[in-house]
């Protein structure tokens, strides 16, 4: 029932569908065959119209071309006629010209032979004219074109002229070109064009070979010289940048160098010639080195070394251009010895630099210490000169020693660091020599062994703190710095990675540096301890020299001055030590107190001096008891007991400060003893005498381990007393105890009033902290030792820190300074100020230098060592100096205008000055960060330290009538006091609470520390009372508090309001709490921000 077959059957069809189909699907089936029908139709229409059209486009396409054709062939038919009629004229002009052909040719060679002789004539006139028109080829080939004929017609005797004349020119010409070779250097075409030339006129190769070597090494010679006195920059030379040298100098001469080369190579081609160019190369390069490598190791910056490595890179980037122009001369050789040459220069600029930089660094800070006063210095009194220890905070000592190990350290460490990254340079892959075959291994090899692990250095000397400083310095470089600084340096310059693949040297283990270090380390002590050894011996000859032990008629009632001095020295020798050292657990082996000791002998017998190694007393001065502690003379000496009199040199040094400490105990000791054998006694000087060693038995029994040693030497020295004593008895234990006991301290009790009345200074003796009950104001009795009357109210008084120094201020304007021991007047001046002076406070870095300031506002510094003893005068300030406190390099001023002044007491000028205040500044408090300032109207205005400018914040007090006193308990806390209080109140600061308070009924009109910090001494505001307290009773049971405690007591504070007003108001009273519990929620978050 296929349609398309042919054997469809069209009645089978419609029956089928009859059959099958209902009338709607026949229907459908006859619409479809309909709509079938119709398309087949259209489509049928469309083809046969579109066939239509082509068939009428090609039919009018080949009537086209059938014209085309019929054009072309009508023209080719004429062009065949016309191309007859030329065939037709060439054949009649040939047949007319063949009978002239003979008679043209010989015209022209007749022609010719006119135009030869024409040339032989004009030549002379031609090669003239190219000679002046420097046409040099065409001159040549002119000559050259003339000689054939020449030779064959110079027989003539109208050419002989002509060859003569030709002669003449080409010899001037030759002359010319030989001058251009001869003159300065030309280019490569031009002297190519010139041996060219020269070779074509006749001239030999090998003579043109040795003027143009000649010619170029003197031209070359002379750029040489003149780029050796331009590099030479002490002599004022052009070149003063090494790359300006480099880029200039160096690349204009290899430019004309590798000019010369390549010229020499276009002309001559034999081996031979080859050879004298390499001679040359090998006498220019070798000085050429020279002068490179001396203007390369000129150069000493290493923070141009970024420069000095581009420079170097440049003209080994231009040496390398040579090599492949002349394969005789080893360039690369050159090369690598200049790059290895000035590395290895650069090394050693970068360690020279570190040691500078550490040299400097040095100088600096121990500048700075050493303008601190020194642990041992000088002054003068009325018995002569006497020795005391430093009157600088030791807290501020501390810091200022921690801060010139820690600068020492930085700045060493840095430089290193520094030394390295700029070495790193050279191995940077944009640097072409780097890529030399082991230049990377070998060079950072040289880096470590040099700034790493080179241990050679110049000995340390200078004074005592410096020698400690640096042995700390050296042994925190062993066990902090060194291993660190080593892998750094093998990590940056690959070393690790080298040395696997056996690239380099093996490097220096750090084993092998460590020892060398500890050796040092020990020198360092030793020096240390020789030249503290030496001050403190002539320290203690002067106490032994200075005091008149045979004619001594008076029991001793106390210490004498210069002994303690000597105890206080050797106790700021530990305290510095305690900076940089620990003690090796001896604090636990103190646990008991130095009367445990008492169980030695005081004395031993005085056979036993007939064994000791100071035999001959009436021999022994001062200078020779030093030179025999030192060994500096051969002189056998025996032992002491089981003591040896070793020299310092084998003394077994440790980094411990028990070690140091007693070295230095026991050689002062052994000293002492000596000084003591050459004085002779009576019976109270050597009652004085048994009392200056308990004292010193007392004062340096926590700084020596070896007891036995210490009272071993105590003995010898007592022992040596007998020994020089007539008549020696022993004093009462106790009664020396009772002496021991004892310490002096000076108390101000005056009277200040508008009617001027008379005020005095008296010195009194209390005992020490041990002894003081520690019951809180508790008063303790005291014995008066001495009493000065001043002509007016006293207004200021202050002690120096050793005791033995007290300056005093009055109304009537004087200024004084008394011997504590004496009571004397050392010094006063009578009109110090122009107005009365109301405060005075010590200057740390200097003896018997402080300040003043006035009621006007005017402060001055004052140096009683000098015969003009004021330094520098301030007038900043318009009212009061009520307080003045030194911080650092700042004298702090608190005036009555309101104002907190900073001065550099050393430059003479004010550094800042603060905004004024709301009332008066009457008192200030330093700690370590904050500076506390009592003001009138009852605050206590706080400044950050180094910015007093500006205000920090304010703490109220219950002082309403104005803080007048503040004292620092601890960094976080402060006792306050006013004279018309009738208690002192505790701090807390950070955060700020104000504690509880110590009833003063009639109030406190002087609140201060003693000099060690354990006490606490008030007076009371009619000037007839002083209470004691021990500092650390006081504040055992005030906590430190925190934020969170703050917060915490705030809020038991809030529940607690809360509650009462709940019963007190009901429901609104809960509605009251409420609102005020959310603005103490935004209080308590705005205090934490």
């Amino acid at each position: 029932m296929d349609l398309n077959s042919p054997q469809f059957n069209a009645e089978l069809y419609v029956q089928d569908l009859l059959r099958r189909k209902g009338l709607e699907e026949l229907v459908a089936v006859e619409q479809d065959m309909v709509n079938n029908v119709r398309r087949l139709d259209s489509e049928m229409q469309s083809l046969v119209y579109e066939n239509y059209s082509k068939f009428l486009n090609a039919t009018s396409t080949v009537r086209d071309v059938q014209n085309r054709l019929n054009d072309t062939q009508n023209g080719m038919r004429d062009l065949s006629t016309r191309m007859k009629h030329i065939t037709v004229l060439s054949n009649s002009l040939t047949e007319k010209f063949s009978k002239n052909c003979e008679t043209v040719k010989r015209l022209n060679d007749a022609k010719d032979a006119v135009k030869r002789l024409e040339f032989l004539i004009k030549v002379p006139q031609i090669l003239q004219e190219s000679v002046k028109n420097r046409e040099l080829a065409k001159a040549v080939d002119t000559y050259i074109a003339f000689q054939p004929k020449i030779q064959k017609f110079g027989y003539l005797q109208s050419l002989k002229g002509i060859a003569k004349d030709t002669d003449h020119i080409i010899r001037d010409l030759k002359t010319k070109l030989h001058e251009s070779l001869k003159g300065r250097l030309i280019s490569a075409e031009e002297t190519i064009e010139s041996v060219t030339l020269l070779k074509r006129l006749g001239e030999q190769e090998n003579e043109l070979e040795k003027i143009l070597l000649v010619n170029w090494e003197a031209e070359i010679g002379l750029e040489l010289n003149q780029l050796e006195t331009n590099s030479a920059i002490r002599d004022g030379g052009r070149f003063k940048d090494i790359f300006e040298f480099v880029d200039i100098g160096c690349c204009h001469f290899l430019t004309n160098l590798s000019l010369m080369a390549s010229t020499f190579l276009q002309l001559f081609a034999k081996q031979t010639s080859k050879a004298e160019l390499v001679h040359l190369l090998e006498r220019v390069m070798g000085r050429f080195e020279l002068i490179v490598c001396g203007r390369f190791e000129y150069e000493e910056s290493v923070s141009e070394c970024a420069l000095f490595v581009k420079a170097l890179d440049r003209i080994f980037r231009k040496i390398s251009v040579l090599s492949r122009l002349s394969s005789g001369y080893n360039f690369l050789r050159f090369n690598a010895e200049l790059v290895q040459r000035s590395a290895r220069h650069q090394i050693a600029n970068c360690r020279r630099n570190i040691l500078n930089s550490v040299q400097k660094t040095n100088i600096d800070i121990f500048t700075n210490l050493l303008n601190s006063p020194p642990s041992l210095s000088s002054s003068q009194s009325d018995t002569g000169r006497t020795f005391r220890a430093s009157s600088l905070f030791q807290s501020d000592r501390n810091e200022l020693l921690k801060k010139t190990l820690e600068t020492l350290e930085n700045g060493f460490i840095h430089s290193v660091k520094g030394a390295l990254a700029a070495l790193l340079m050279f191995t940077a892959s944009d640097i072409i020599f780097s890529t030399i075959p082991h230049f990377q291994p070998l060079f950072g090899f040289d880096v470590h062994e040099q700034i790493i692990s080179n241990e050679k250095g110049e000995q340390a000397t200078g004074k005592a703190v410096e020698l400690v400083v640096l042995a700390t310095f050296l042994r925190n470089l062993h066990l902090k710095h060194l291993e660190y600084l080593m892998e750094l340096c093998q990590e940056q310059y690959r070393l690790s990675e080298f040395a696997a693949e056996q690239q380099t040297h093996s490097l220096t283990p750090i084993g092998d540096l460590a020892n060398p270090l500890k050796r040092t380390v020990d020198d360092l002590l030793r020096k240390y301890v020789e030249a503290q050894s030496k001050e403190l011996i002539q320290l203690a000859g002067r106490s032994i020299e200075l005091f008149d032990w045979n004619g001594c008629t008076e029991s001793p009632r106390h210490v004498r001055s210069l002994v303690k001095h000597l105890a206080l020295s050797v106790e700021e020798m530990n305290r510095d030590l305690c900076t940089f050292m620990d003690d090796g657990g001896l604090a636990k082996l103190k646990e008991r107190t130095p009367d445990s000791l008492r169980g030695y002998a005081t004395m031993r017998r005085a056979a036993s001096a007939a064994s000791s190694v100071y035999n001959d007393a009436s021999s022994v001065s001062s200078g020779g008891i030093v030179e025999r502690l030192w060994g500096d003379t051969e002189t056998p000496e025996e032992g002491v007991g089981i003591l040896s009199a070793e020299t310092v040199a084998t003394m077994t040094m440790e980094f411990r400060r028990d070690v140091v400490m007693g070295a230095i105990v026991r050689l002062l000791l052994l000293a002492f003893c000596d000084f003591v054998r050459a004085q002779k006694f009576s019976r109270q000087g050597f009652e004085q005498l048994q009392v200056d060693c308990a004292y010193v038995r007392q004062r340096l029994w926590y700084f020596v381990a070896d007891e036995h040693m210490l009272n071993t030497c105590i003995e010898d020295i007592v022992t040596a007393a007998v020994n020089q004593c007539a008549q020696p008895k022993l004093l009462d234990p106790a009664i020396v105890d009772l002496i021991v006991a004892f310490e002096s301290v000076v108390v101000s009790i005056f009277s200040l009033s508008l009617h001027g009345e008379n005020g005095s200074v008296q010195c009194f003796s209390f005992e020490t902290q041990r002894r003081i009950t520690p019951s809180m104001g508790h008063f303790i009795k005291f014995s008066e030792l001495w009493r000065k009357r001043m002509k007016k109210a006293v207004r200021a008084v202050q002690i120096s820190e050793d005791g033995a120094s007290l300056y005093a201020t009055s109304s009537n304007r004087a200024i004084c300074l008394f011997d504590i021991e004496t009571g004397q007047r050392v010094r006063c001046i009578r009109e110090g100020h122009k107005s009365r002076p109301n405060a005075i406070e010590l200057l740390p870095w200097g003896q018997r230098q402080f300040a003043t300031g006035t009621e006007n506002g005017e402060i001055k510094t004052w140096d009683f060592g000098q015969s003009k003893p004021n330094v520098h005068t301030f007038k900043e300030q318009e009212d009061i100096i009520n307080s003045l406190h030194f911080w650092r390099n700042n004298l702090l001023a608190a005036s009555g205008d309101g104002t907190l002044a900073a001065y550099d007491t050393q430059k003479g000028k004010m550094r800042v000055k603060s905004e004024t205040m709301h009332s008066e500044l009457l008192s200030l408090a330093v700690t370590e960060r904050f500076t506390y300032v009592g003001a009138a109207d009852g605050h206590i205005e706080v400044f950050n330290n180094g910015q007093f400018g500006n205000i920090r914040e304010r703490v109220d007090t219950p002082f309403l009538m104005g803080v007048e006193r503040i004292v620092v308990l601890r960094n976080n806390l402060l006792l306050a006091s006013a004279s018309t209080a009738e208690e002192m109140r505790f701090l807390h600061v950070n955060p700020n609470k104000t504690l509880c308070g110590i009833p003063r009924p009639g109030g406190v009109d002087v609140l201060a520390k003693t000099a060690d910090g354990t006490s606490l001494i008030t007076t009371s505001a009619d000037g007839t009372r002083l209470n004691f307290y021990s500092t650390e009773e006081l504040v055992k049971d005030i906590p430190a508090l925190t934020a969170q405690d703050m917060r915490g007591f705030k809020r038991s504070q809030r529940e607690e309001r809360k509650r009462k007003r709940a019963d007190e108001d009901g429901f609104f009273g809960d509605l009251l709490s409420d609102v005020e519990t959310g603005r103490a929620d935004e209080s308590a978050s705005d205090e934490e921000q």
